[in-house]
């Protein structure tokens, strides 16, 4: 099924309001970082993501420039775009951009995580994946809202990216393995425009910041 331009990016505006950031765990500390040239817009792609029917088992991590033509992309929201091996379109939302871990000359690029769900998994074979960096303007968000009949509708709306930048796709493998269990997790029933919506909101409630006083 398509889904339509506008609840796609209603899907992003929440995804956007979920983004938590954190510090990458490098366990074992010689754990190998993918990079991500934004020039070239290339993604150093590994040889296979993890093995069939795994469910989080795997976490991957990506370098990218921190900036790029002067925007601090730690400011935006990222999410993975990802076609599964049976065809099938998921967005897996960034929790965190670490922006500690390197310093010296690579004091301006961040990690990003990617934990490899279900949804890569379900099927072995080849999945095709890329990165998105964006902010969307909140007041430019069409809202749903639920008719007398408990019917949801979402209104025509003309969603503005404040930013936007997109990699090229790159292709990894999930490799055979044993097991039958497919899992359904990644906001399966709920529209892709209202996930990104609540993901850019917890997003920005995350990046404030808080304050304590002792009395």
């Amino acid at each position: 099924m398509i889904t339509p331009v506008e609840e796609y990016n209603r899907l992003l505006y929440r995804v956007q309001d979920e983004n938590a950031p954190q510090n990458a765990i490098l366990l074992p500390s010689t754990e190998r970082i993918y990079k991500i040239d934004l020039n070239t817009r290339k993604i150093e792609a590994p040889e296979f993501l993890s093995v069939a029917h795994d469910h989080k088992a795997e976490t991957l991590y990506f370098v990218v420039d921190r900036y790029y033509d002067n925007y601090d992309l730690s400011k935006s929201t990222c999410v993975v775009q990802y076609i599964n091996a049976n065809n099938e379109s998921y967005i897996y939302n960034v929790p965190y951009f670490d922006t500690d871990t390197f310093g010296g000359p690579l004091e301006n690029q961040m990690i990003i995580p990617w934990n490899i769900s279900g949804n890569v998994t379900t099927y072995p074979g080849d999945v095709t994946f890329s990165f998105r960096f964006y902010r969307i303007d909140k007041y430019s968000v069409a809202q749903s809202y639920i008719d007398n009949n408990g019917q949801e509708h979402i209104p025509d709306g003309d969603t503005k990216f404040i930013y936007n930048l997109s990699t090229l796709p790159a292709t990894s493998k999930v490799l055979y393995g044993i097991g039958t269990e497919i899992l359904n997790e990644e906001y399966y029933q709920i529209a892709p425009s209202e996930v990104l919506n609540i993901y850019q909101k917890i997003d920005e409630i995350n990046k404030r910041n808080v304050y304590w006083i002792d009395v």
